[in-house]
């Protein structure tokens, strides 16, 4: 590869190369709404101060969308060219450009995605190094970092290398072929993304309640009234609420030691069933330690300061030292009808914050616990779910197998219901509505819909096999997408199964990534109303295409 290092030539000119991160909503509206194949799309880009005197018309602009719980995925978006330059009064620091789109990616690229080229981790606003750069900020890129950010582009998505040839010119097409690579990353996936709690519950997260829409009482309890709720069954750990790890003996025995040495231990958070039963919220782990030792399953180890009560069960205890466990008080919080659901979610990952880190689906596994839950339990670990899904969930133990399920699920019921004007303010209000519904559900009319998953998976495996539900325009990896997920789901869930649909069928979901409109839909924005009906839209011109 030549020795380039801040000025790319292409036909004989010198262009130096900027990336651009701006978090402001008008510039970034202006971005994404640009359509590939418009005539010209210019975008104003103001209060940018580095490389004043520097940067020239016709340099090569790399726009980064940047900002927190801002209602588009963060990294880069599109590429442009420095079309005019106000430098404002020469007292000011500031300048303003107006950059024109050249190509907006089809979706938008994290730092995760560059992680294995070795030459990006250093560019400003977009290599995987570069943490908390300042929104609006502009950074200078290096020639070989671009060609590594070209490399990644192109081994990411299929047939567009012209529109990069237009970019680097045919002369510099070559240099992106050759670029270093690392082995053996896994970044996070898209759907571990979607499912993080710092990735925002929703554009209504601001919205106001009020005291009256909020129950929560403070109560104490003894552990020995804690056992005996738990030994009636009026205790719920649903081990499959937090996160899935267990505690050692040694984590147990230490829980034990502070109880008998009398120390405090942190708030217990429960949400009150509809039952009256206790859902815990936030401290399973330490009751089940409770429950485990009372219940003579352990015996203590590892003391350091009550070394000489090391291997003994409960039984082994004085009776004194029994009472002292049993009579310890509990402080704890206990969320109580008739407090709203969305309220219970936003109580959920405030408690969540401040303890250990669950995700979203893992918090609605526990507030929409009911026949859904099992469902999604159970259909997940079936033999049908595994092989229609290549086993990629097979080590997953966060519940990402669960959440792409009951996002299909959720899109059935908004169609549904959407006839008789059932609107959604967001996808996580979206997904707890559907939860509910299907609780409410009488078993008939659930079957349907566990009827529509099972169709959907046996025709994924029928008609797709291992090309199911994965994005074949991503080439350097072959994960489950979720928006595929739902709607390949949606299609197949309404076809018969017939040899002579194999080959169509095959094509024309096949046809959906050359289809632009489709890409679009999965990228930024891709949980806006107006995504979701267009690739649900797509959908349904396929199946009346097929004509089944």
């Amino acid at each position: 590869m030549p020795d380039i290092k801040n000025k790319l030539m292409i036909n004989g000119e010198s262009i130096s190369v900027y990336s651009i991160k701006t978090s402001q909503i008008e510039t970034a509206e202006e971005i994404l709404s640009f359509q590939n194949g418009d005539l010209i799309k210019n975008v104003h880009i103001t209060k940018l101060n580095w490389y004043k005197n520097e940067i020239k018309i016709g340099d090569l602009v790399l726009l980064v969308l940047g900002g927190d719980r801002r209602p588009w995925k963060n990294g880069l978006v599109a590429f442009a060219k420095v079309y005019s330059i106000d430098y404002l009064e020469k007292s000011s620091k500031n300048y303003e450009l107006d950059v024109e789109i050249l190509w907006k990616l089809p979706v938008e690229m994290t730092p995760d995605d560059f992680y294995i080229y070795p030459d990006v981790k250093n560019a400003q606003n977009i290599g995987p190094s570069i943490n908390g750069t300042p929104n609006q900020a502009i950074g200078k890129i290096s020639i070989k970092a671009l060609f590594s950010i070209f490399a990644a582009i192109n081994n990411t998505f299929i047939g567009k290398e012209q529109y990069i040839k237009d970019i680097l010119g045919e002369e510099n097409f070559s240099n992106i072929l050759d670029v270093p690579v690392l082995k053996d990353w896994n970044p996070k996936d898209q759907i571990e993304e979607d499912l993080s709690i710092t990735n925002g519950f929703s554009k209504d997260s601001s919205q106001i309640f009020t005291p009256k829409s909020i129950s929560i009482d403070k109560n104490t309890y003894s552990v020995f009234e804690l056992n005996r709720k738990f030994n009636k069954r009026l205790i719920n750990l649903d081990s499959d609420f937090q996160r899935l790890d267990v505690w050692r003996p040694g984590q147990k025995s230490e829980l034990i030691e502070s109880i008998l040495m009398g120390l405090p231990i942190p708030i217990f958070y429960f949400n009150e069933g509809s039952n009256g039963e206790l859902i815990v919220v936030d401290g399973r782990q330490r009751l089940t330690a409770f429950f485990e030792f009372m219940d003579n399953r352990f015996p203590l180890t590892g003391l350091s300061i009550l070394s000489q009560h090391n291997d003994k069960l409960f039984k082994d205890l004085d009776p004194l030292l029994q009472s002292r466990i049993e009579d310890y008080q509990i402080q704890s919080y206990v969320i109580v009808p008739p407090t709203d659901d969305s309220i219970k979610f936003h109580i959920f990952d405030r408690v969540n914050r401040a303890g250990t880190q669950l995700n979203k689906q893992e918090i609605r596994n526990a507030l929409y616990n009911g026949q859904i839950t099992n469902f999604l339990k159970d259909i997940v670990k079936s033999a049908i779910f595994r092989q229609s899904t290549s086993d990629y969930f097979v080590k997953d133990t966060r519940m990402k197998d669960r959440y792409i399920v009951l996002r299909y699920l959720a899109f059935e019921f908004y169609f549904e219901y959407l006839k008789y004007g059932y609107e959604f303010s967001d996808i996580d209000t979206l997904l707890g509505n559907a939860m509910s519904y299907f609780n409410q559900l009488d078993e008939k009319t659930f079957d349907l819909y566990s009827a529509k998953v099972q169709v959907g998976l046996e025709n994924a495996i029928f008609y797709l096999g291992k090309d199911a539900f994965i994005n074949k325009n991503n080439k350097s990896s072959r994960p489950i997408n979720m928006n595929i997920f739902e709607t390949q789901m949606y299609f197949l869930s309404r076809i018969p199964q017939k040899e002579e649909l194999k080959q169509v069928v095959f094509v024309k979901l096949d046809s959906l990534f050359q289809d632009d409109n489709f890409i679009d839909s999965i990228g930024s924005f891709r949980d806006g109303k107006t995504k979701i009906e267009t690739r649900f839209e797509i959908m349904e011109k396929l199946l009346r295409e097929i004509n089944v």
